[in-house]
């Protein structure tokens, strides 16, 4: 299990008790609670004995498979003694659930969970989180020879050099996701290649070890037994392997818990079930890979990375814009500057068509202009998100190290502006070599009567005409309609701007004039620029 996939958020809780109760009283009506755990000994009494001194409620805990406390469950029925059961993964929980044995959760300790890591029914919550990985000791095996799937371990080449656990509950899981996404017959042939062709082990940190030890090139194993194997030896020989782009290989699984219906201390078992969803419940069974002591516990949700954008910007008289028409994730911190741009783009398009002064093609660009460029700039965030997810602490020393390499050995800071993508599609002139058309104009200081001030609070928000040329040798349409007076237009020295703002305007200079779009996204410089 790793920190960062826990899946609790903080839950506070009211403890009820017999306040003037005589401690004979108490004795007599002491509460003790069974726990069928099928997860770790350790994680199953760690969070037994948290429980116990935050509540003065002793946990009894029976140890088993979760498959085969599950199946006891079944036999006992009303009769069992277990009040929580506690699983290494999910379906157990989900067979119990669908047998109606299966008490539903308190609707505040599913209140603080992600929807998708609960049961639909409310049955069953999950409390950690682990991915399906590939360890692999680069001794024996390059990273790059890495098959691309985890179906391809099931090749007469593997032979000898991968390892697996198949009685592994998460194998187990990995086996019905591979059926539920590939079909039984591609299942089947994946388990009799890998029995064939591969060495079986007893556990996972068997298995981990044997290919820490260069017995065996690969393993597929959950990624936390790596961290915890680091955490005692210190720096490990193998490494990691993430497979991605929705591949089986890195399926991530989910251990639960649940309340039995049969239960016959109904109150204190959900209040058990709060305590593993809670903060403090998270930080006893985090403790075995971390503590308190190593870091702050800032949020326990469990987040899930969308980049979706929208087909269609527009129907009919209906537009969408902001997160009806993307989603991003959250590397550049895009999300609402795409929605400004989106409605910074549409608002002026709307307002000539009703004046009268356009029509089906203006307001179509919108969709071609915004489109394209939110793709662009989503390519970009999500190519920046696995540089900076990288979850291999090797592969993350090289990263770091390239990037100051290629800076000259300097840790130096890039204006994200740098990074946003041009307009290529729609209302704009056809751009020129070397020209800036499309691009981000900058947003300078200048020098006025006022004081410094930014462009856009000097000229005003809307169009503006930034030119080298003076006013009179303008078009005389677009010297009247753009110079009535100083405040729609800014007419100053395009070769000084460019020598205040560096290469930025570099592409605008060589063009004299420039239309530039409302309110795209702008850079300050450091000194004021005179405005004559």
């Amino acid at each position: 299990m790793m920190f960062r996939n826990t899946l609790r958020r903080g839950l506070t809780f009211t403890l009820l008790g017999l306040a003037l109760a005589t401690p004979l009283t108490q004795a007599a009506d002491a509460v003790s609670l069974t726990l069928y755990n099928g997860q770790h000994k350790e994680v199953g009494d760690a969070i037994a004995k948290a429980f116990e001194a935050k509540t003065g409620i002793h946990v009894n805990v029976r140890k088993g498979s979760s498959n085969q406390l599950a199946s006891q469950i079944i036999e006992e029925g009303d009769r069992s003694p277990a009040d929580i059961i506690y699983t290494e993964e999910s379906p157990p929980l989900n067979n119990l659930g669908e047998q109606g044995l299966l008490a539903k959760a308190d609707d505040a300790t599913l209140a603080v969970l992600p929807k998708e890591y609960v049961a639909g029914n409310g049955t069953w919550i999950g409390v950690t989180a682990r991915v399906r990985v590939v360890a692999f000791n680069p001794k024996l095996i390059d990273e790059k020879d890495l098959p691309k799937s985890v179906l391809d371990f099931a090749d007469p080449q593997w032979q000898g050099k991968v390892g697996f656990v198949p009685t592994s509950g998460a194998f187990q899981e990995q086996a019905v996701a591979i059926i539920k996404m590939h079909g039984r017959d591609a299942a089947e042939e994946w388990l009799t290649g890998l029995r064939a062709f591969g060495k079986t082990y007893s556990n996972n940190m068997v298995a981990l070890k044997a290919v820490e030890n260069g017995e065996v090139a690969t393993v597929l194993v959950n990624n936390y037994y790596w961290f915890a194997l680091q955490r005692e030896k210190g720096q490990l020989d193998s490494k990691l392997h993430y497979f991605t782009g929705g591949d089986v290989g890195g399926l991530i699984t989910v251990s639960s818990a649940a309340v039995l219906k049969s239960s016959k201390h109904p109150k204190e078992a959900q209040q058990f079930l709060a305590y593993m969803a809670s903060e403090e419940g998270a930080w006893s069974v985090l403790r075995r890979w971390i503590t308190p002591e190593d870091g702050t516990l800032w949020r326990q949700a469990s987040y899930r990375f969308h980049a979706l954008v929208a087909r269609e910007w527009r129907n009919g008289r209906v537009f969408i814009a902001g997160d009806a028409a993307h989603q991003q994730p959250p590397f550049l911190g895009q999300g609402m500057c795409q929605g400004v741009r989106d409605v910074a783009n549409l608002v002026w398009k709307l307002r000539a068509t009703l004046e009268g002064k356009g029509g089906e093609a203006l307001l179509d660009s919108y969709g071609k202009e915004r489109g394209a460029h939110v793709r662009a700039l989503t390519s970009r965030i999500k190519d920046i998100g696995r540089v900076i997810c990288e979850r291999d602490p090797h592969k993350a020393r090289e990263r770091d190290a390239a990037l100051i390499a290629a800076a000259g050995g300097e840790i130096r800071t890039q204006a994200r502006q740098d990074i946003i993508p041009p307009l290529e599609q729609g209302l704009l002139a056809r751009a020129d070599t070397g020209s800036g058309v499309g691009t981000l104009f900058p947003q300078p200081r200048l020098q006025h009567a006022k004081g410094a001030q930014l462009m856009d609070q000097l000229a005003g928000c809307g169009w503006r005409v930034v030119t080298s040329l003076p006013a009179w040798s303008l078009p005389p349409a677009l010297a009247a309609a753009w110079f009535p007076d100083d405040q729609r237009a800014i007419a100053t020295s395009v070769a000084a701007l460019a020598t205040a703002l560096g290469t930025a305007l570099a592409a605008f200079a060589a063009r004299g004039l420039q239309w530039l779009r409302e309110q795209h996204l702008s850079q300050s410089a450091d000194q004021p620029i005179k405005v004559s």
